[in-house]
């Protein structure tokens, strides 16, 4: 049976791999797969066996793109932000004030433009 894919995506570890959803049409288990590269996979939930389909999914728009590097772009920002902030809450330097401006900053992007975007269901 033909797998259902959905959001397909930058990879979170922004190595330049797409990732996509993976959702089984017989028991609704979802997995994130790399898009590219594979055929036939099986389901975690039933076993399955879920072919690939034939249209796979469109190519992401500009915006689409754009928001992922953005979003790829603010959690770098943030982990350099937890790596620097003292247990109290406090930043250790002026650079981790700023930092903290600027992941503020593109957080409320982020929200702002998902916000406009169709939902899925």
């Amino acid at each position: 049976m033909d797998a259902i894919l959905s959001n397909r995506r930058q990879s979170p570890s922004g190595n330049g791999v797409e990732v996509c959803d993976l959702t089984c049409p017989s028991c609704n288990h979802v997995a994130v797969l790399a898009f590219e590269g594979w055929d036939a996979v099986a389901c975690l939930g039933c076993r399955a066996e879920l072919q690939r389909p034939a249209e796979g999914l469109p190519p992401l728009n500009p915006g689409q793109e754009l928001a992922i590097r953005v979003g790829v772009l603010r959690d770098a920002l943030a982990a350099d932000l937890r790596a620097m902030t003292e247990p109290d809450g406090t930043h250790s330097s002026d650079y981790g004030s700023r930092l903290a401006v600027f992941v503020n900053i593109l957080s409320e992007a982020i929200s702002a433009y998902e916000e406009t975007q169709p939902k899925p269901f």
